[in-house]
């Protein structure tokens, strides 16, 4: 199943692919980072018999064989899974033909590769649309271009012809870490359809995967999985059902195209998402900021030209960005005194969109800290698009004349004395010339 959406909050060091889609916006209880996950004991599971083994492998083999020397591939792939009481479900549909052609789309993307060029049009991306050669694979091309070779989905890999070890753990989602087969039964269906029903465990929980048995065709799958948080928060349990409908054609039912709109083609991934290619750098201005100051009163970052300003963007539920709104305190201590010289924390990234929520959880936070550097409040994100803010903390300091002096990603210990350091030279070279 292929999907090409970024991953948000739920992607726990890449546990799933399929959580990209689970993110907070859908009303899902966030359950914390990947530093607040403990991996579990590995269940116990007997082993399997070598000779069944064998016989799940070969079907699986076999069944990829089928997929990928068949002349044209249709198939429509349905992912339904709940968390707690949120549900989700996904639909994609593919077609593969000859020499590498495919179209692939989905509620978020459209995918097509033909004569050797992978474009790649992303529903939320409205101005710009990747294009790219294909390169080897279309697996390989969807990984040089969107840097996980799991999003190119088990249909993609299996027309490659990539063996199951390459694609089963992306069938399943990533939901239970690396499968390995445990069982192998046949079961006839209520239709009388003969399944061959391959029984799967990993690291993170059990399922399985059902091939029609005389077509050699995958039919769906379903897992479990259990992720143990730490810190007191509750366990939670992903259920997927997969299910994918295939059909072989002797040529294309259709012209395969892809309608980008206005977008434009660019030949990176970065030139695509919104906050990586506003990215700034050193010595380029400064973007536009007007926003309103915790307890009363609107800073103008344009009206602040002639004056050193230094921010720094910080959220709550972030523990390191305490860290860095504590170097901004020091920042601003060590500078007191200086009229032209300027320090707000600039909130960002919060888990609610409710403005009074957000305004009355700031204040909470930072009267709790009884920070003295004023802060500054956001009613959305698209301030975090404008400065191409991709973690927290993320520091600023801005020049006289409005540009970039420096940039500081996270938190590093020598950053208040650079920072410094850097106001008080520019200062003693502007006094130099009054002179």
């Amino acid at each position: 199943m292929t999907t090409l959406r970024r991953h948000r909050h739920w992607a726990f060091s890449g546990f799933i692919l399929l959580l990209a889609h689970i993110d907070s916006a859908s009303g899902a209880p966030p359950v914390g980072n990947p530093s607040q996950v403990s991996l579990p004991p590995a269940p116990a599971v007997e082993p399997a018999d070598p000779a069944i083994v064998t016989a799940a492998d070969g079907l699986l083999r076999h069944a990829a064989t089928v997929f990928s020397e068949a002349p044209v591939v249709q198939c429509r792939t349905t992912v339904q899974s709940r968390v707690g009481e949120n549900e989700r479900t996904l639909v994609v549909e593919s077609i593969f033909g000859p020499n590498g052609t495919a179209l692939i789309t989905s509620p978020q993307s459209t995918l097509l590769s033909q004569d050797g060029k992978l474009s790649i049009v992303l529903q939320d991306v409205w101005d710009r649309y990747l294009e790219t050669p294909v390169g080897r694979s279309l697996a390989d091309g969807i990984e040089n271009a969107m840097g996980d070779r799991a999003l190119a989905g088990f249909e993609v890999m299996m027309r490659d012809g990539d063996p199951p070890e390459a694609w089963l753990e992306v069938l399943l989602m990533r939901s239970i870490g690396v499968p390995k087969i445990i069982g192998l039964e046949r079961i006839t269906a209520s239709s009388g359809l003969e399944i061959d029903r391959i029984h799967l465990a990993g690291r993170f929980g059990r399922g399985w995967v059902d091939l029609d048995s005389a077509r050699s065709v995958i039919l769906g799958a379903q897992a479990r999985m259990r992720v143990i948080p730490e810190e007191g928060l509750e366990p939670f349990e992903l259920d997927l059902i997969m299910k994918t409908d295939t059909v072989f054609l002797e040529e294309l039912p259709f012209a395969l195209d892809i309608d980008p709109g206005i977008r434009t083609p660019v030949p990176h991934r970065h030139d695509l998402d919104p906050v990586l290619r506003n990215r700034m750098s050193i010595g380029q201005q400064a973007p536009p900021l007007k926003l309103q100051q915790l307890g009363g009163g609107e800073v103008d970052l344009a009206k602040l030209r002639g004056s050193h300003v230094i921010l720094c963007f910080w959220t709550s539920w972030a523990d390191a960005s305490k860290r860095g709104i504590d170097q901004l305190e020091q920042i601003s201590e060590h500078l007191a005194g200086l009229e032209d010289v300027h320090c707000y924390g600039v909130n960002i990234m919060e888990r609610t969109d409710d403005p009074s929520e957000r305004a009355a959880l700031i204040k909470f936070v930072w009267d709790k800290a009884g920070v003295k550097v004023p802060t500054l409040v956001t009613p959305d994100d698209q301030l975090r698009t404008a400065w191409g803010v991709t973690t927290v903390p993320y520091s600023v300091l801005i020049g006289p004349d409005g540009s970039v002096l420096d940039i500081q990603t996270g938190w590093e210990a020598d950053w208040p004395k650079r920072a410094q350091s850097q106001v008080e030279g520019i200062r003693s070279k502007g006094s130099d010339l009054d002179n």
